[in-house]
This record gives C-alpha cells, structure tokens and sequence, in this order.
C-alpha cells in the first residue's frame, strides 16, 4: 500500500512526464542488470544484444 501510494504522488506531482521518465529509468535498470549478468557468466554475452533488442523498450520519435 505504501509503494502504491507513493507512485500516486509521485504520478500527480510529476504528470506524463513523471510517468515517461520513472519508465526510462526501469529500463536503464533492467539493462545494467543484462549486462552485469553477461560480465558473469561468458556464456550469456552472446545473448546480450538479443536481450537488449527484445526487451528495453526506448520509444522512438
């Protein structure tokens, strides 16, 4: 409950904007992610371009 109360003030203090940029920011994340797990484990840097193509989603304009 706190977390969702949180994202609704955050989303009526911030606007689209706010909505746009804390969406960037997970996808930021999730890629840092991809790329720690691809300087652990050799196997998985062959899938990182794969991964990155599929699954950060960064609007084109």
């Amino acid at each position: 409950p706190k977390t969702l109360q949180a994202l609704q003030k955050f989303l009526q203090l911030r606007k689209l904007e706010g909505e746009i940029v804390l969406l960037k920011m997970l996808n930021v994340l999730q890629g840092s992610y991809y790329i720690d797990l691809a300087s652990r484990r050799m196997k998985d840097e062959e899938f990182i371009f794969g991964w990155f193509r599929n699954r950060i989603d960064i609007p084109l304009r």
